[in-house]
């Protein structure tokens, strides 16, 4: 599976995972607005059954094994991934739509949003070293590179809030150009 994934562009596995995500946003933006947090379900045990099979196959944690692999199925496959993206979907919607306008500083908010995040990754990555040890090798690869999403998407909130200099910085035209050139490397 290695081989296929990586095959033509080593970093088009991330493009193709994109277009999955086109193709199916109006169905999660649909669940989410009819729904709210109950149009996680559906996604969250889909990564549950997902995580369950890749432990009850024993799929081999080391990404450049051969044939399926852990990496394959709880971070390459974008099904892996649903619950991570309605939940941005979520944020948004909750952001723009129920929460209240804060008068709180909107710098600091993001700011705080973004130390979360750092510390988040710091946490899942001690966290996966723990429970690979534990034998729960799976599991860890799904920790090592998804479990803080909900503080990226606490993070999609207060910055689809705008106002903050986060926001500011990243709304910038050498930054949002940027975006477009490395998007276009991807497929180049």
């Amino acid at each position: 599976l290695t081989r296929w994934h990586y095959s033509l562009n080593s970093v088009s596995w991330s493009i193709s995972v994109e277009i999955y995500f086109y193709v199916v946003f109006p169905l999660l933006v649909v669940a989410i607005l009819r729904r709210g947090l109950a149009g996680l379900l559906a996604p969250a045990l889909l990564l549950v059954a997902l995580l369950a099979l890749a432990a009850a196959a024993h799929l081999s944690p080391v990404e450049s094994d051969p044939g399926v692999t852990a990496w394959g199925v709880l971070y390459i496959s974008p099904l892996a991934r649903v619950l991570e993206f309605a939940s941005g979907i979520l944020a948004y919607r909750v952001a723009m739509q129920r929460v209240p306008r804060i008068a709180a500083d909107t710098t600091s908010l993001q700011a705080g949003a973004l130390v979360l995040c750092a510390a988040a990754m710091l946490a899942a990555t001690s966290a996966a070293r723990a429970l690979d040890a534990a034998g729960a090798a799976q599991l860890a690869v799904w920790v090592l590179t998804a479990a803080p999403f909900p503080f990226f998407a606490l993070l999609i909130g207060v910055l689809a809030r705008g106002g903050g200099l986060l926001s500011h910085v990243l709304a910038a035209r050498p930054l949002v150009y940027a975006d477009a050139c490395s998007c276009w490397k991807y497929t180049g």
